[in-house]
C-alpha cells in the first residue's frame, strides 16, 4: 500500500503522522519505505534520530527524493516493501503530485482553523486533477467530503 501524507498548508502534522504511521507498520512485522519528499526533511532528520538514540534503529528505511525521482523511484521500490509511507510536504508540489499518481490513499491532516480549512477546496482540486491518471487514489473523509460537495455544485 502506498499512503501520502500531504495537502496544501504547512504545519498541520503531515510529517507527524507519516513518522508514526511508519513505525507503528514496522512495529506490526511490515517491511515499511519512507519517503521523505518534502524540502524540510522532517521525516528523514526524524530517522537520522531514531537510528542513532534507539537500541533496535528504526526498524523502517527511509530515502530522501524529490521531484519526478519521486514517482519513478516509488514505482521501482514499492514491490519490495509491505508498505510506502510518503511525507509529501505542504504544498502542492511536483514531488507530491508524483507521489498521488501511485498513491492508494492521500492522508490530508489539518489543523480546524479557518485558515486551513481554506486549504481543502485546493486540495480537492489537486484530487480531482489527480484522479485523471490514478482513478482509484482515496481520500481522507473530509477532502472526499469537500470534492463531493464541488462535483455536486
Amino acid at each position: 500500500m502506498i499512503i501520502v501524507a500531504g495537502g496544501g498548508k504547512g504545519g498541520s502534522g503531515k510529517s507527524t503522522i507519516a513518522t508514526h504511521l511508519t513505525i507503528m507498520r514496522a512495529h506490526a512485522g511490515y517491511d515499511v519505505l519512507l519517503v521523505d519528499a518534502d524540502d524540510q526533511e522532517t521525516a528523514a532528520d526524524f530517522t537520522v534520530l531514531r537510528n542513532a538514540t534507539v537500541a533496535q534503529g528504526a526498524r523502517y528505511t527511509c530515502i530522501k527524493l524529490t521531484g519526478p525521482a519521486v514517482r519513478t523511484e516509488i514505482a521501482r521500490l514499492a514491490p519490495k516493501y509491505d508498505d510506502v509511507i510518503v511525507d509529501a510536504g505542504g504544498r502542492d508540489t511536483v514531488s507530491q503530485r508524483a507521489a498521488l499518481v501511485l498513491a492508494d490513499i492521500l492522508l490530508v491532516p489539518f489543523v480546524p482553523r479557518s485558515f486551513d480549512i481554506w486549504t481543502l477546496d485546493t486540495v480537492a482540486t489537486l484530487i480531482q486533477e489527480i484522479r485523471t491518471v490514478n482513478p482509484d487514489l482515496r481520500a481522507s473523509e473530509k477532502a472526499e467530503a469537500i470534492l463531493q460537495a464541488d462535483l455536486r455544485a
